[in-house]
């Protein structure tokens, strides 16, 4: 499905704007990755680095069905660099595990993580309950992930 379809320097720009505070070497994945999220030809670009949250949009979206998914940030900015010529015609296809980038005679794969839970920090009211703990039970956490920490 095809859910992105500009010019490069359209989907370049707003990029640019959200990838300046991920970092290529991440513990946890998703932190090096961009959030995109389209609703009809709306498209939101979020990142985030746990202290701060930057998002974005642009209207580069295309078909009417509305989708979100998570691609590796440096990667995507990287390839959208390298393409000659700031309106060369981009696509973005969502397959079944990957999203394929193309523009003029060139396809690349990028491997997606899952969306369902979103970088914004958006949980409901089940989740939350889930991350509560007493005194006790925290701090026995705690402990035990002291090694983790270096602690």
């Amino acid at each position: 499905m095809q859910f992105i379809k500009c010019t490069r320097e359209a989907l370049l720009k707003p990029l640019q704007t959200v990838g300046g505070i991920v970092e290529g070497r991440q513990t946890l994945p998703i932190l090096a990755n961009v959030l995109i999220q389209k609703e009809k030809d709306k498209v939101s670009f979020t990142t985030t680095d746990l202290e701060i949250q930057i998002r974005t949009t642009a209207d580069v979206g295309t078909g009417d069905e509305d989708c979100k998914t998570s691609l590796p940030a440096a990667k995507l900015l990287a390839l959208l660099a390298a393409l000659p010529g700031a309106s060369t015609e981009v696509a973005l296809n969502a397959e079944e595990r990957k999203v394929v980038l193309s523009a003029a005679n060139s396809r690349f794969s990028l491997s997606q993580l899952p969306a369902g839970r979103s970088l914004s920090g958006d949980f409901t009211a089940q989740q939350r309950r889930h991350c509560r703990a007493n005194r006790r039970e925290a701090g026995c956490l705690f402990r035990q992930s002291g090694c983790l920490w270096g602690v």
